[in-house]
């Protein structure tokens, strides 16, 4: 990995572990963020799925799930 990456990896744990313990907002990221017919996220318009916000929920449920 180059050291960009480190830190992008380390910036979305640190956001995933900000909302691990609020499973609410976390599984309405999971419901909203699902892919289209073309693997496209229906809400980020356009977006490539898995999309960012759905990256960092499953990540969020993962952390939460280890607590």
């Amino acid at each position: 990995m180059r050291p960009a990456e480190i830190d992008e990896r380390e910036a979305d744990d640190s956001a995933a572990a900000a909302i691990a313990d609020k499973p609410r907002l976390w599984r309405a990221m999971l419901f909203a963020h699902q892919p289209d017919r073309h693997g496209r996220c229906i809400t980020c318009i356009g977006a490539p799925w898995p999309c960012g916000p759905r990256t960092l929920a499953e990540r969020a449920e993962e952390i939460h799930r280890k607590s």
